[in-house]
């Protein structure tokens, strides 16, 4: 793909990577007719599209996917195993980029190599930037040894950083501009000039779910700044001008050393309106045509920038996201939830949604001992629950006498009965004879002491109604869009099943970096 006189070949000045947070590949094609010409539609007629691009962990999250694209290394060697997983010592849930020590968010958790380490090694004064909604989607694709990662705090209202890294301050001024933004923003109504009938058949508001008060079917009322910059098309434009001003404020690409910048950008409106209406939604579809524009925005900030010929842009997704199980069981389908979350306010037993309940009734019978349902949460038979993962309560099973390995076999084969799950391990079973997927996924001091793989079309839930979910290793979670465009890069259409594990190497490549301990060392060019 690159040059033939690559023997000549400079590094571009500016790297991007945009992620669009749960952008299933079949979106390309399914909104190309409402797509403009400048935006989605540009990078693929003149950039190297890979039509089957997947994720080859199970755990199809934020976190693990954007830790991924921003190392090249899977969960079970960053750490990097879900959003959030359960940790056995302090007895305590842990998000993925929660950080105590400095009570703010940051990449402490990753303990791999990122790719801005590999940067900085070889180009000590290049600066690497991150710019997102999410803290986890900013945090994780920058990476230790980035220069700052942005993100949108939903209780601040604004954007922010850490103390972790060391940002520019005067790149927050952008905070002074937010309010007058929302304020002209009142309500999201379909924008689009076809009609439903045409560009959403299957949409069903019935199985929506009424997130932020934005009700279930349009026009969706705005009535809070986390429903704009989160659950609204004008979240990404907020984004998208945010990056804007810092490209002016760092001029990137533009460094003064002839170093490489790096600026990673993730989209987070498309998960967030995909996790409340569903992928055959009319949101779904309002959302990419308007995120369409915006992106035709970042491309034309991008060159006049630095010139498409010095610049570098991948785009990808983090994952993709199953339909909503009730849409599909109108249609006849076998699909469904599972809800096994932990309750965040409860204080009992007895509080525990359905099915925790139901196992912890079945393992007071199992192993004989008095069924107490009023019991605290500090006495269940289960610790916790974290895709997808059940962790067990090793302080019940010391005080009731009941050894952890038959503990962990009666629930694996409990749970295998359970209608929508297709097959359950335990950690030890997973190095043994679960698929690869889940070893990727799968690091022993972090993992649950069961791990669960669903059925097609089946999701975890919380008890919420309506939405949907992703998460597992099914087609509609892990294939995803990826497109390689630049003054370096050839279009063309590249058929041949490749993995988003190659994104990392190949940023590398670009930027002539050690390929050493990718878990996928071969990049996408040559």
């Amino acid at each position: 793909l690159l040059p033939a006189t690559c023997f000549s070949y400079q590094p571009p000045k500016l790297v991007v990577l945009i992620v669009v947070d749960q952008m299933r590949a079949d979106y390309l094609d399914r909104f190309k007719p409402y797509f403009g010409k400048n935006g989605f539609l540009r990078l693929a007629a003149e950039g190297s599209v890979f039509e089957k691009a997947f994720y080859e962990h199970h755990t199809t999250q934020t976190g693990p996917g954007h830790a991924l694209l921003g190392s090249g290394i899977y969960g079970y060697k960053s750490g990097i195993v879900g959003n959030d997983w359960y940790d056995r010592k302090s007895q305590k849930h842990i998000y993925c980029a929660e950080d105590s020590t400095i009570r703010s968010s940051s990449p402490v958790y990753f303990e791999a190599k990122s790719l801005a380490q590999r940067i900085k090694e070889k180009y000590p004064t290049s600066r690497v930037i991150a710019a997102a909604h999410k803290d986890r989607s900013s945090i994780l694709l920058a990476g230790p040894g980035a220069d700052a990662a942005y993100w949108f705090d939903n209780q601040k209202e604004n954007f922010v950083s850490s103390d972790y890294y060391d940002y520019n301050p005067k790149v927050l001024a952008f905070d002074a501009q937010i309010k007058k933004r929302l304020e002209n923003h009142p309500v999201w109504n379909y924008s689009l000039q076809q009609p439903p009938a045409t560009i959403c058949p299957q949409d069903d508001p019935e199985f929506h779910r009424d997130y932020l008060e934005l009700g279930k079917a349009f026009p969706h009322p705005i009535k809070n700044p986390k429903a704009f910059a989160f659950n609204s098309p004008w979240g990404n434009d907020l984004l998208a001008d945010f990056v804007e001003h810092i490209l002016r404020r760092e001029n990137l690409g533009r460094n003064p050393t002839g170093a490489p910048d790096i600026l990673g950008i993730s989209f987070s409106v498309t998960d967030y309106v995909g996790h409340s209406f569903g992928p055959d939604s009319c949101e779904v579809a309002d959302t990419y045509v308007q995120l369409d524009k915006t992106i035709e925005r970042v491309i034309s900030l991008l060159e006049k920038q630095v010139g498409r010929k010095n610049l570098a842009l991948l785009l990808t997704s983090d994952h993709g996201v199953a339909p909503i199980p009730e849409l599909l069981q109108k249609q006849g389908k076998n699909a469904g939830r599972i809800i096994l979350e932990d309750p965040h306010k409860a204080s009992k037993i007895s509080e525990l949604p359905p099915l925790r309940l139901q196992i912890e009734e079945a393992a007071s019978k199992a192993f004989r001992y008095p069924w107490n349902p009023e019991a605290p949460l500090s006495e269940s038979f289960i610790a916790s629950f974290q895709e997808p993962g059940l962790y067990l309560n090793t302080t019940t099973l010391r005080r009731k006498k009941i050894a952890f390995s038959k503990a962990k076999i009666w629930l694996k084969n409990y749970l295998f009965k359970q209608p929508g799950i297709k097959a359950t391990y335990t950690q030890e079973e997973i190095y043994e004879k679960a698929p690869r997927s889940l070893r990727y996924s799968v690091r022993k001091d972090r993992s649950g002491d069961i791990l669960l793989a669903l059925r097609p079309y089946w999701i975890f839930s919380d008890n919420i109604p309506g939405g949907t979910n992703h998460g597992e290793f099914h087609d509609y979670d892990t294939q995803v869009p990826l497109i390689i465009w630049g003054g370096m890069i050839r279009p063309q259409i590249i058929s041949k099943r490749i993995s988003t594990a190659q994104v990392s190497p190949t940023v590398a490549y670009l930027l002539d970096l050690s390929f050493e301990d990718f878990n996928a060392a071969q990049p996408l060019i040559r």
